[in-house]
């Protein structure tokens, strides 16, 4: 029992992990502005495999100063920041998610998460400089985004398309071995990636019969992503359909409203003109992925979360 007792684990989500199941309490002292989990109530873990958000509770306390957080890698401040730039991503996703499905949507968590979002990705300039206030920004802005997620009791706020992808690029390369980028610059690139995907759809015909999913190969292609977790994902995933599958009707009634929707979010150019100014390189995405493994991130990426994001509609069109 650890009640009582002051033990030191230096993974947060573990921490979480251990704290939530013996009913303890926990504060956490980052040494990076990393992430944006510092503050949630999930922990995001591996099991079989696969990413997983976990319940469990936030902490007492976080406790960052910033001249230490400053000059922490540059490489674990540009993964803060693309978690924070992901939020375009996120908040669109949810947006549609609104529209389409008449998902649950709670105004001031949707502004609070976005004001902090617009506030902070124009500090590139000053992060690449560790400027003290910049960094500052960057820790709170990760605090409020995880608090937001907190309030929400889970991480639709903060996680869509871009989060997906994400974590299909580290589940294979977990599985198979094979090169990963650290999961927040996974999140910034993905979230350029994304940009380009909804610039297709605006391009699209919504009027045109859905793609059709060949379910034997479907089935193959979870096996060979998720291996022993592919048959809980494959169930999962069509129970999900069966709830969202009002979206077809929406899609021939609303095309031009789920397009104007689509466009709220910042195109590919000005998303590259975030991350490049904050040093980050998209070419770095594309020689780290190749182009195969990139379009089954598209097709497949969808299918490791119970959550409706742009995804599903590039699919249904693309």
């Amino acid at each position: 029992n650890l009640q009582g007792d002051i033990v030191s684990v230096y993974n947060a989500s573990g921490t979480k992990l251990v704290t939530y199941k013996y009913d303890a309490w926990y504060f956490i002292i980052p040494t990076a502005p990393s992430m944006d989990g510092y503050a949630s109530s999930t922990a995001i873990m591996t099991f079989n495999g696969v990413k997983t958000s976990t319940p469990c509770k936030p902490p007492k306390a976080i406790l960052g100063d910033v001249l230490l957080l400053k000059n922490a890698p540059y490489k674990m401040i540009q993964s803060g920041y693309g978690d924070i730039i992901g939020k375009f991503s996120a908040l669109n996703d949810w947006l549609l998610a609104k529209f389409i499905l008449n998902e649950y949507f709670c105004p001031f968590i949707y502004r609070l998460t976005y004001n902090t979002l617009r506030r902070v990705a124009k500090l590139t300039k000053k992060l690449k400089n560790r400027d003290e206030n910049a960094v500052k920004n960057l820790m709170e802005a990760l605090i409020v985004t995880g608090i937001c997620m907190s309030y929400m009791g889970n991480s639709r706020s903060a996680s869509g398309s871009e989060h997906l992808l994400s974590h299909f690029f580290e589940t294979v390369g977990m599985r198979y071995g094979e090169p990963c980028l650290p999961h927040g610059i996974n999140v910034a690139y993905s979230t350029y990636h994304t940009a380009i995907m909804r610039q297709k759809l605006l391009n699209c015909d919504f009027n045109t019969p859905v793609k059709t999913q060949d379910n034997c190969d479907f089935n193959k292609k979870m096996v060979e992503f998720y291996g022993d977790s592919a048959e809980k994902l494959i169930n999962m995933q069509n129970d999900f359909e069966k709830t969202i599958s009002k979206r077809y009707e929406v899609y021939k009634t609303s095309a031009k409203k789920i397009k104007k929707i689509i466009k709220k979010s910042p195109n590919p150019n000005q998303i590259l003109k975030y991350l490049t100014t904050a040093g980050l390189d998209v070419n770095e995405f594309y020689q780290t992925y190749s182009e195969t493994k990139i379009q089954n991130a598209e097709n497949y990426a969808k299918n490791n979360r119970v959550r409706f994001t742009l995804l599903h509609i590039y699919n249904d069109f693309i």
